[in-house]
């Protein structure tokens, strides 16, 4: 649904499966992951040029899947991209402007993703593309059991070292 929906509203753009497995299940709210999916495919058909193609990738892992994103757009600067789950930051404000954003957009989807105990990574260099990656839990009851132990405080500073660790070619959100 969200790849029609994106290519209706952009019709120069093309959307590739590339799946590994079959019998994909993720236990989630689908709603709320249909929105975070639908932002990063109208995100990557809006900051690509001439006839964007987006790949969709799907990948089963043991406790996970993985669910990318992938365009050859214009990309994200790399001093940008620790800040782009933030609520209304913009790489480039008159640009975005002009492109209907508000800023607020992948900081909904990286809340989206949290709230489905997984996370989200980005893979960006200016003109060459942005790569987004949500690893989500297979079985979010299990996932939320667990991290329902945990006090807050723990969870944050393991989520920032995470992120920390994940710095580099690859930054997650």
């Amino acid at each position: 649904n969200c790849a029609q929906t994106v290519m209706s509203m952009h019709s120069k753009v093309s959307v590739v499966f590339n799946t590994e497995g079959d019998n994909f299940f993720i236990d989630c709210d689908v709603e709320l992951l249909e929105v975070a999916l639908m932002n990063l495919l109208d995100n990557a058909a809006k900051y690509s040029k001439d006839n964007p193609q987006i790949i969709i990738s799907l990948q089963r892992l043991n406790t996970h899947t993985k669910l990318s994103v992938k365009d050859k757009g214009i990309g994200i600067p790399e001093v940008d991209i620790e800040h782009i789950f933030q609520r209304f930051y913009t790489v480039n404000k008159l640009e975005s402007k002009k492109m209907g954003g508000s800023g607020l957009g992948l900081s909904i989807v990286e809340t989206i993703v949290e709230k489905h105990c997984g996370k989200i990574y980005v893979d960006s260099a200016p003109m060459q593309g942005s790569t987004f990656t949500m690893l989500l839990p297979n079985e979010l009851a299990s996932q939320l059991q667990l991290e329902g132990t945990m006090d807050q405080e723990r969870k944050k500073e393991e989520y920032v070292e995470s992120r920390r660790q994940n710095t580099g070619v690859s930054s997650n959100r």
